[in-house]
């Protein structure tokens, strides 16, 4: 059995195409932590997509949300996509470099 891909992995290698082919993404980071003390702090915003970045010809808004072959979109995900996509952006999930060429991207 071949081990599926770790979602890190997955990023790393649509990045790198979107790069190569002329976008400008980057990472996004969001969640939360707990100090030494208990109290928590929250990170970016829910349900925001794992890579965003600006289209390299039209400058429209990409956002990525990406899983593993077998990894669930969150409700929060969902509708962070859905309002990209509604004002005007380019919404998807992605479990492979071919799901972003397929959303011609």
């Amino acid at each position: 059995m071949i081990p599926l891909a770790k979602e890190k992995e997955i990023q790393s290698a649509i990045m790198e195409y979107l790069a190569l082919a002329g976008h400008f993404v980057w990472r996004n980071n969001s969640g939360g932590f707990t100090d030494q003390k208990g109290h928590y702090y929250r990170y970016g915003l829910t349900g925001s997509s794992d890579i965003i970045g600006a289209h390299g010809r039209t400058g429209q808004f990409i956002a990525i949300e990406v899983k593993r072959p077998n990894g669930k979109v969150t409700e929060a995900q969902n509708r962070f996509l859905e309002t990209i996509k509604r004002c005007g952006g380019i919404g998807i999930v992605a479990r492979s470099v071919s799901d972003v060429i397929e959303a011609g991207l």
